[in-house]
Formats: C-alpha cells, sequence, structure tokens
C-alpha cells in the first residue's frame, strides 16, 4: 500500500528503511538471533533478498550492538552536508517548527505550544523581565513539550482516567525535554526553564520535585502560562474552561502556594491584555474554509464538521477538497501544520464559529 509497488519499483531507501524498522524491534527485544530469524523468514516476500542477505550474513554481525549505537551522533555526522549555522535572529523561527513537531502528536495540542509562547513572552514583559529573558521564555516555551514526542499518541488520546504506569510515562515528558536539548550545546541553555514546565512552587510538581526557591522567574512564569492556556483547549477526559474559571483555578494555585502569584497576575493580565487575533487569509482560503480547517485539523470528521457548521456533509466534503487543493496537501497531519505555521487555529477564547 498505497500504490501496490513491489521489487525494484520500491526504492533503495525504503528498502533498507523497511528491514530497519522491524529488525531494530525484534533484536531489541528477542535479541540478534530473532532479528536474523524473522529477516530470513521474510526474505523475497516483504523484504529485498540482497538486503536480507547483507543484515544477516556472519550470524548478524551487522545487528549486533545496535544498543551501543550514538544514534544522534551518527545522524549528526551524517548530514554534514546540509548543516547551516542558524543566526541568533532566525533561532525563534526555528524553534516554532520544534514546537509544531511537538504538538502535532495530538490533535488536542495543535498549536498549544506557540500559544503558551506568546503568553508567556507577553508575562514575561508584565512581570519586569528584561528583553533576554523574556526572548528566552518564549524560546523556552516552545520546546518545553518536545519529550511528548517518547509517549504514545493512545496516552494523550485516552479519555479516561489513566493507570499509575500511563502516568509515570506522562512524568516523563520534562526529563525527555531536558535531555534532547541537552544534546546541542546552543540549546542547552533552554533545557532548565522547559524542563521546569510542570514543577511547583511547594515541590509537588514533577520530574524532581524542585521547590521556590530552586525555579528562576522564567520558569515559574513558564508554568503560569502553560497551565492557562492548557485549561482553556479542550482533553480527552474534560472540556475546556472558561476564561473566569480559569482565572479562578490560577489564582487558587497561587494561593494554595503550587503557582507564584507574581507569576500568575503577570500572565493574567497579558491574557487580558491580548486582543483577540484574526485568523488571515492565506492561500486564497475563505473565511468558512478557515471554519473547516479549524475543525478538520482537530480530528473532526466530515460528518461532524457538517453538523457544526450547519451544512451538508456533501458541502464540509467539498470544503475539505477545495483546501487540500488550494494549500497544496493531501492529508488531515500536512493540513494541521500548515495552519499552525500561518497561525490559522483560532485563538483559545476565538474558537471557530459553529451553528
Amino acid at each position: 500500500m498505497p500504490a501496490g509497488l513491489r521489487g525494484d519499483a520500491i526504492i533503495p531507501v525504503m528498502r533498507v528503511v523497511h528491514i530497519a524498522d522491524d529488525a531494530e524491534v525484534h533484536a531489541r527485544v528477542g535479541g540478534v538471533d530473532a532479528a536474523v530469524q524473522m529477516l530470513r523468514s521474510r526474505r523475497g516476500t516483504e523484504f529485498d533478498p540482497g538486503l536480507v542477505d547483507l543484515c544477516t550474513r556472519d550470524g548478524g554481525a551487522l545487528l549486533d550492538g545496535l544498543d551501543q549505537v550514538d544514534a544522534w551522533q551518527h545522524v549528526i555526522d551524517g548530514c554534514a552536508a546540509l548543516d547551516r549555522p542558524i543566526p541568533e535572529a532566525e533561532l525563534t523561527e526555528v524553534l516554532a517548527v520544534f514546537a509544531d513537531y511537538a504538538d502535532a502528536k495530538a490533535t488536542w495540542f495543535l498549536g498549544h505550544s506557540r500559544a503558551v509562547a506568546e503568553l508567556a513572552a507577553a508575562a514575561a514583559r508584565e512581570y519586569g523581565l528584561p528583553a533576554d529573558q523574556a526572548t528566552m521564555v518564549r524560546r523556552a516555551a516552545l520546546v518545553c513539550r518536545l519529550g511528548t514526542i517518547g509517549v504514545s499518541t493512545g496516552i494523550w488520546n485516552k479519555p479516561g482516567p489513566l493507570t499509575p504506569s500511563e502516568r509515570e510515562r506522562v512524568r516523563m515528558v520534562p526529563y525527555l525535554t531536558e535531555r534532547i536539548l541537552a544534546r546541542s550545546p546552543h540549546l542547552a541553555v533552554l533545557a532548565g526553564p522547559a524542563s521546569m514546565v510542570y514543577e511547583r512552587m511547594d515541590g509537588s510538581g514533577y520530574p524532581r520535585g524542585l521547590t521556590g526557591a530552586m525555579l528562576p522567574p522564567t520558569a515559574r512564569i513558564l508554568a503560569a502560562a502553560q497551565m492557562l492556556r492548557a485549561l482553556g483547549e479542550d482533553r480527552p477526559h474534560r472540556p475546556a474552561a472558561d476564561p473566569d474559571e480559569r482565572a479562578k483555578i490560577l489564582r487558587a494555585e497561587a494561593t494554595a502556594g503550587r503557582l507564584d502569584g507574581d507569576a500568575v497576575a503577570a500572565v493574567l493580565a497579558a491574557a487580558q491584555g491580548r486582543r483577540p487575533r484574526k485568523r488571515a487569509l492565506v492561500a486564497g482560503l475563505t473565511a468558512r474554509e478557515l471554519d473547516v480547517l479549524a475543525l478538520l485539523v482537530r480530528g473532526r470528521s466530515t460528518r461532524e464538521i457538517a453538523q457544526a457548521l450547519g451544512i451538508s456533509p456533501r458541502t464540509a466534503g467539498s470544503h475539505v477538497e477545495h483546501i487540500y487543493t488550494k494549500i497544496g496537501v493531501h492529508s488531515r497531519g500536512s493540513a494541521a501544520v500548515f495552519a499552525m505555521r500561518h497561525g490559522l487555529l483560532p485563538d483559545e477564547d476565538q474558537p471557530a464559529k459553529i451553528g
């Protein structure tokens, strides 16, 4: 699938990827012998015979020691021809691409990191931080959820309570974020505040249970901004809270000593001072098509889009086809990336018009 290609019609690089994808799992779970047996059993059917012979010769020596490979360094070394230094002026824009990648893990999060970054940067100014610290807050917000890619999408989409093991996976997100950023000397400066987004002033947060004295203002602001934004977004286990309820919850968190009171005040002031942002008309999309796009990338089916907008399923389907044509994509995921990068997702207080 999807085109029913076979043999040499499949490009060599993908024939390699097919083998690598399955062989790595079998070698990790059952050892080299299990991987070799699997490859030989699929030789000439699923996998390229020549590549199977290459991977299984000498008892699978090529597969031995995979757990000792520093994949990060291999990728970096192998991409030297594509390297381009990122000027300081372009770094925030690059990190926004990182944010979109992390948020695309589940439709609930689309546009979340960009919105948190905008709110946190405005709050940093309200708080009185200098310009360079406000920039750091914005950048840390853009990358604070990179670790979500290490957690199963099934967990993010689960409508009911998480099991203890699932909660532990979620609590790993800031740790994974820190490890990702720490591998790059240029990004390591963001690892600290980004990994503290779920820490709390009284030590009840995670992953390290840090207390107030250990949390810099950048981390305190980011924690409050992330909570306010998240409360305004639907999740599988709860609906979005209205602005008054969100403000009430944040103030209660400050009163209880979990969030910094000054950071909460700055975030709420920044949120109240933000004007509703109009979605730009790009790629020739009409206002109605923007409404359809907002629902489409959130995972709504054509029938659900039709019901939400008061149109027929056939009309909704036509809108979807026109949207794909206009923005030059062929899938819901690509449409989501387009929407995030062009600021076409409604603000938390300005949902897509429905009904």
